[in-house]
């Protein structure tokens, strides 16, 4: 019988001579199920195998490295390794905290210091966060600071166009347009109007026109504004309502219509948990609430506040129906609302668009007229990520282009014709051979139609004003051909015959606007009817 082997019932059983099961047995406890370790025969002079302790008096089998008190598998010399780890002990194995060997690349502490991830072994982590806040003194900015490769970057500095804030430039957040008359939401929180003031739609009770920004009295902490025909709303941080000017309407929402210059902001009446607000180019308001359902009040006489019933005016806010549902039940789940000249449109879930009020143009996307009092879905089909209405004309951000339906002149698509209630796909050649493309928001009012498209400005429709802020002096344009704004651009507005961009550069968040000024819409001090390049208003 050969050596190691015995013979039981027929059958042949290996037998392991005593040395080699009690090697086997070490190796096993050492190396666990890890495929990638090699193990070492022992070494001559008694020493032991990868695994076991060992220090310079006790050196390792077959040459092991002695790393961390053990025998290790490698030499293990990464910044981030460690072969001493609870249950890894004599594997090279990546390591959580603060390095073994060495340390991180740059500051040692504070928050750009780099630390071991547990996943790299042969270098640390760094993490991209802010390392030092900005400031502003004297005009000029000193930025914000982060951290690259475990070190805090030297500031930059910048000139502020609007001023100082206490930690950087003062800017533009949010802009709205009324048809002779504009109004911004500054990084203060704080309101600017200028422009036509016959109603005190700017927060002046005097002057007839307010030729630059002139902060409205009576406003603070104010996370958006809107507009209308006249008149402004103010949405603030508490998600009530204020509004100022004109309430011929109702448009204010305090519960009357009146021929009354109302330049000083008042809440509207029973309104709360405001969440969006929107106005509109004819003379009505619409609200969300957080609850998802909108609110309107003001003109009515083509059902576009949406409740049902057409009715001249409502001075107080009504609650929409839900599109879909009859008889009328109170709306929900709305994400988006626009006002038009005389018609609504807002976004439900999943981004359906439901239409209501006028159809003169096919703004509802439905067949031309009759007026339409009830919130429908539009069809075909259509999401959108971002709306927009004006006089007879709806367009939607949509699955990264521009449609729009209703007035025939201000579709896009290449040519001028009758209004259709069909959206039409906005195009960047006459011949539609090519579409607009990475559109994120949409403006208009009554005789243009702006897209905002990865940072470029692109408009189209009437240019007598210099509405298309291209520079030329053509009479319009139906198509999206050439930019107002090249890049830098975050946001697009647009009131009587005047389009607004906000534009970034750095630290400032300033203003452009382009267009018939005739009124001082564009803010400049200086009156001009054909503004046809972009300029900023005089701060």
């Amino acid at each position: 019988m050969p050596a190691g082997a015995w013979y039981r019932a027929g059958m042949r059983v290996l037998v392991l001579p005593a040395f080699i099961a009690t090697f086997v047995t070490l190796f096993a406890a050492c190396v666990g199920d890890d495929p990638t370790f090699t193990p070492t025969s022992p070494a001559a002079d008694g020493g032991t195998v990868p695994g076991a302790t060992c220090d310079g008096a006790t050196p390792c089998a077959g040459g092991a490295p002695c790393v961390d008190n053990f025998c290790c598998d490698s030499p293990c010399t990464g910044t981030c390794e460690a072969c001493n780890l609870a249950g890894k002990e004599g594997r090279c194995s990546p390591l959580q905290g603060k390095p073994r060997r060495g340390a991180c690349d740059g500051d040692q502490t504070g928050a750009c210091a780099g630390t071991c991830d547990g996943t790299k072994g042969a270098s640390c982590t760094y993490p991209e966060v802010a390392c030092g806040a900005g400031s502003c003194a004297g005009g000029s900015a000193t930025l914000p600071t982060t951290c690259k490769a475990g070190v805090c970057q030297k500031a930059d500095q910048q000139a502020c166009t609007l001023g100082c804030l206490e930690d950087g430039c003062l800017g533009v957040k949010q802009v709205a347009g009324g048809y002779y008359h504009t109004c911004a939401v500054l990084t203060d929180k704080k309101v600017r109007c200028w422009g036509g003031n016959d109603a005190g739609q700017t927060g002046d009770v005097s002057p007839a026109i307010v030729p630059t920004p002139q902060e409205v009295s009576g406003l603070s902490n104010v996370v958006q504004v809107a507009a209308t025909f006249g008149s402004t709303c103010a949405l603030l941080e508490d998600k009530t309502v204020k509004c100022f000017g004109g309430n011929g309407s109702g448009q204010l929402g305090i519960g009357v219509v009146d021929a009354d210059k109302h330049a000083t902001p008042m809440p509207v009446v029973g309104l709360t948990d405001v969440v969006f607000l929107a106005g509109s180019s004819g003379g009505h308001f619409c609200a969300i609430t957080t609850s998802g359902a909108i609110k309107c009040w003001g003109g009515n006489a083509s059902g576009q506040l949406g409740d049902g019933t057409i009715t001249p005016n409502k001075p107080s806010p009504v609650t929409v129906c839900q599109p879909g549902v009859a008889p009328c039940a109170a709306s929900s789940g709305a994400t988006f609302v626009v006002g038009g000249d005389n018609h609504t449109c807002a976004t439900f879930a999943g981004g359906k668009v439901a239409c209501w009020g006028g159809n003169a143009g096919g703004q509802l996307a439905r067949p031309i007229a009759p007026n339409n009092p009830v919130p429908t879905f539009i069809v075909p089909d259509l999401t959108a990520t971002y709306l927009t209405a004006g006089n007879r004309i709806t367009c939607a951000a949509s699955a990264g282009g521009a449609k729009c339906w209703g007035n025939g002149g201000l579709l896009g698509g290449g040519m001028t014709g009758a209004d259709s209630p069909t959206p039409t796909s906005v195009c960047t050649k006459a011949d539609c051979s090519t579409l607009l493309t990475g559109v994120t928001g949409v403006t208009t009012y009554d005789e243009s139609a702006c897209a905002l498209a990865g940072g470029a400005v692109k408009c189209w429709g009437t240019n007598t004003g210099g509405q298309l802020g291209d520079g030329n002096a053509s009479s319009s344009q139906s198509y999206a051909a050439t930019s107002a704004i090249a890049a830098g651009a975050v946001s697009v507005a647009s009131g009587g015959q005047a389009n607004f961009a906000i534009v970034v550069d750095r630290a400032n968040r300033d203003l452009r606007c382009w267009g018939n000024e005739g009124q001082s819409q564009c803010g400049t001090g200086t009156p001009d009817a054909a503004r046809r390049t972009p300029v900023a208003p005089k701060w």
